[in-house]
């Protein structure tokens, strides 16, 4: 079985850079960042049925409604307390925030849908990069109206893990159904089909 352990450091890099182009090109991510906030983006939209904004946009989903969505992301490597979700830059224009927390292996751990009037109480302005800090604490998931979307994320993130993996599989299919039409020879026609 294949080991990351059994590459060099160049070879990761050059795995790494792999990876993120084919999930472009799939388009789970949108730039060359660490992937987790655009999957996390990838897949609160699929959940919710979002559409996903162009990355120029101040926030990062519409609801059918015009509610605007901020998504944020975490990947855990250890259990804090308090999980730190990134800086927001324009508090005022959204009115949800979706903060999604990731495990070690990419699973979902919590997701919630947090109203902008909640997160304005607990978010910390910070000058010197003009945005605010928002962390999801216990107390912020037990406010009144924040919504925790744990299930539907994670039922989406398996339910599009099948999907991708059985459109591979058929383009596995599709490709080995061509090399077989390929070397099957064609039916010659019998001269007396020809005349008629």
């Amino acid at each position: 079985m294949f080991s990351l352990h059994q590459l060099a450091s160049g070879e990761l890099i050059q795995l790494y850079e792999e990876l993120l182009q084919e999930l472009k090109q799939r388009g789970t991510v949108r730039s060359r960042n660490a992937p987790i906030a655009d999957y996390a983006e990838w897949l609160v939209c699929h959940a919710l049925e979002l559409e996903r904004m162009k990355p120029s946009e101040p926030f990062d989903a519409l609801d059918e409604k015009g509610k605007k969505y901020e998504i944020k992301a975490r990947l855990l490597r250890r259990s804090p307390r308090s999980i730190a979700l990134g800086q927001i830059r324009n508090l005022q224009v959204l009115d949800f925030l979706v903060a999604v927390v990731f495990q070690p292996d990419v699973s979902i751990r919590k997701a919630v849908v947090i109203p902008r009037a909640v997160v304005e109480k607990y978010a910390k302005y910070t000058e010197h990069t003009n945005s605010f800090r928002f962390s999801l604490r216990p107390e912020v998931e037990r406010h009144a109206g924040v919504r925790d979307i744990t299930d539907i994320v994670s039922e989406t993130a398996g339910l599009l893990a099948e999907r991708e993996s059985w459109n591979r599989f058929s383009l596995r299919q599709a490709i080995k159904s061509d090399a077989l039409v390929e070397t099957v020879p064609p039916v010659e026609e019998s001269s007396e089909e020809r005349v008629a």
